[in-house]
């Protein structure tokens, strides 16, 4: 059963990465093969802030905004960098998602030394008898679970999940 919690935590992970990969491509018809170092720049400047600022709640909160602060920023460079391709080679503005993903590594090494990072959360060992379950891979499974779901009831239940395209298969 442990194994079981450790094995669908992280296949909620991949699939957020997926969405991930499905919202960019049908945003712009670019595939983004940086979505992962993106996520990992993401993680490294959420454990820095909540280091940084304390393993409490006030922390967590602050690490959060920081996480999603660096989010928006390189969306919204990724954007601009490829917003002329977007209108007409996809396959170029791959090549540039690609060239973004070795940037990112580079600046991943550079600043943290290509070390691992652990998050500042305790990992409780949860028992149900004589099985252990670690309180981060049910914690995974709740959020990006819920969080898969949530998508998932948006977009089938509402408007927002239709996109509209026109021939030419960009956004009208």
């Amino acid at each position: 059963l442990p194994f079981l919690v450790t094995m669908l935590s992280t296949a909620v992970v991949y699939g957020l990465f997926a969405l991930a990969v499905v919202f960019a491509y049908r945003m712009s018809r670019i595939l983004f093969m940086c979505i992962g170092e993106i996520g990992m720049v993401t993680a490294y400047v959420f454990t820095f802030a909540w280091t940084a600022a304390g393993a409490g709640i006030a922390g967590f909160l602050l690490a959060a905004l920081a996480a999603l602060a660096t989010n928006m920023v390189i969306g919204a460079a990724l954007w601009l960098v490829l917003a002329a391709e977007r209108r007409r080679d996809h396959f170029i503005g791959t090549v540039i998602t690609i060239a973004v993903a070795i940037i990112l590594m580079g600046l991943m090494t550079m600043l943290w030394g290509g070390t691992v990072e652990q998050m500042p959360l305790r990992n409780v060992q949860l028992r149900l008898g004589e099985i252990a379950f670690s309180s981060n891979g049910l914690i995974t499974l709740a959020a990006g679970g819920g969080a898969i779901l949530l998508v998932l009831v948006l977009f089938s239940r509402t408007s927002s999940g239709v996109i509209p395209w026109n021939r030419s298969g960009y956004v009208r």
